[in-house]
C-alpha cells in the first residue's frame, strides 16, 4: 500500500466469500469497511463473481486473518 492510498480492496470469489470477509474484518469498527458484490475481469477475459471488501487505511493495523 502506498502512502497516498487511503484504503485497500480485497476481492473474494470462493464459496462462502461473504462469510469469510466478515470473519476477516470481524474486529474492525463499523463504517471502516464496505462489502459489496463485484466482478473481476481476468487477463484471459474470464469473469469471476464475488465480493469486494474495501478497508480504510486507518484500520489496517486491526486487520487479522483466521
Amino acid at each position: 500500500m502506498s502512502h497516498e492510498q487511503d484504503s485497500i480492496t480485497l476481492f473474494l470469489t470462493e464459496d462462502g466469500a461473504r462469510r469469510t470477509a466478515l470473519k476477516v474484518i470481524g474486529n474492525l469498527k463499523a463504517g471502516s469497511y464496505r462489502i459489496i458484490p463485484g466482478t473481476l475481469k481476468c487477463k484471459d477475459r474470464s469473469v469471476d463473481q464475488g465480493f469486494k471488501v474495501e478497508i480504510l487505511k486507518a484500520d489496517l493495523t486491526r486487520l487479522y486473518f483466521l
